[in-house]
């Protein structure tokens, strides 16, 4: 048996514009966000909406301004000691 399910966008809509530096392009550009309800459907006829996504798109190129992010490995991250708070734990009137 043939059985034809997934899911799609209904309703895309252009609701936001931001200036953002985008990784493809390597360039601050303006980013559109376009927001749309996700629906799964069976045989084309749409049964259930997900949920209601912004997805953001550069002006100029049309990709994810966000795509290209890359990962610091953890030999380049701040060392456990560092990420300690600057007060530390002591409180208020304690001598």
């Amino acid at each position: 048996m043939l059985l034809l399910h997934g899911h799609y966008k209904l309703f895309r809509r252009r609701v936001a514009v931001r200036n953002v530096w985008c990784t493809v392009c390597k360039e601050p550009r303006l980013a559109i966000g376009i927001r749309s309800i996700v629906v799964i459907h069976l045989f084309w006829i749409p049964i259930l909406p997900i949920a209601r996504v912004t997805d953001w798109a550069c002006a100029t190129c049309g990709k994810n301004p966000k795509e290209n992010l890359s990962v610091r490995p953890a030999s380049m991250r701040w060392p456990p000691s560092a990420r300690r708070p600057i007060c530390g734990r002591r409180t208020l009137g304690a001598r």
